[in-house]
């Protein structure tokens, strides 16, 4: 799990990109056990190859 948390990290650093590391272990664990990651800020998880993300079009 680290190791997927490293790789997700340092490819967002490569990308340019900038990730929190609490979004960052979201998204290892969301990818390691194969779940979609459900989110109000999608944009924060993009860029994350392999990532599905769910959000909610409609704030309430």
């Amino acid at each position: 799990m680290c190791h997927l948390w490293a790789g997700i990290v340092h490819r967002c650093f490569r990308r340019g990109k900038t990730i929190d590391h609490g979004d960052a272990w979201i998204a290892a664990t969301a990818l390691r056990v194969g779940a979609p990651l459900i989110t109000n800020n999608a944009a924060d998880f993009q860029h994350i190859d392999g990532l599905n993300i769910l959000t909610s079009e409609a704030n309430e």
